[in-house]
């Protein structure tokens, strides 16, 4: 008789194994994944977390460009820079159109904070079209160290023949006081100090000619 052969089907249980043994391998993989980003996150939470919060700033007006002392400062000349509260002066300016058409009262270098002492003070009331800033060195350093920028002052010129005094300037308002500097245009030379004034233009040529002459002296109002 003969015999017909019959297929079985394969083990069940072979397969599920297999399928099972697939499953956790995809999913341990996965986990090792999703372990290294929870790892990454931590790490970079912590760094954030200990990281210094940035300082709080003010924004305050600084030179564009570099400045030179008696400079009439424009727009142009300013600029508004972001500075940490902790490195502002207590007198800076922060508004550029507080200070544009001031006088400098000294050099600024390029990126150099403004502050009020350093641009000449507005006076009482407004000063005549026409003036000019014009150099006026005086001999007494001590002298100097009493003047400050908007003071308006005399100036004398002193005749060594006869003793006497001249005024050459009245009501001369000082715009800037240069630092004291060794060697060069502004250091006048052995024994003076340079100090700006607003004079009129025949004012500012008859001090030129009473430096020439002998010494120069200031009273104040």
């Amino acid at each position: 008789m003969d015999m017909k052969r019959s297929s079985s089907p394969a083990p069940t249980a072979a397969r599920r194994t297999r399928w099972w043994v697939s499953l956790r391998r995809a999913v341990s993989w996965h986990r090792r994944k999703l372990g290294v980003l929870a790892a990454v996150i931590a790490v970079v939470a912590t760094v954030t977390a200990l990281s210094p919060a940035p300082p709080p700033t003010t924004d305050v007006v600084v030179a564009a460009v570099p400045l030179s002392p008696g400079h009439r400062l424009s727009a142009g000349d300013l600029t508004v820079a972001a500075v940490p509260d902790a490195l502002v002066p207590e007198a800076a300016v922060t508004d550029p159109a507080q200070v544009v058409g001031r006088t400098l009262t000294g050099a600024l270098t390029r990126g150099q904070m403004l502050t009020e002492p350093a641009v000449v003070r507005p006076g009482p009331e407004p000063r005549g079209d026409g003036l000019v800033t014009t150099p006026l060195r005086l001999s007494d350093p001590e002298v100097v160290d009493l003047l400050r920028v908007g003071d308006e002052i005399d100036v004398l010129a002193a005749d060594p023949r006869s003793g006497t005094s001249t005024v050459v300037a009245e009501r001369a308002r000082i715009a800037a006081i240069p630092e004291v500097v060794s060697s060069g245009p502004l250091s006048g030379g052995s024994g003076t100090q340079l100090v700006l004034v607003e004079v009129s233009p025949k004012v500012a040529a008859a001090l030129a000619a009473a430096a020439v002459n002998g010494p120069l002296s200031v009273v104040w109002h």
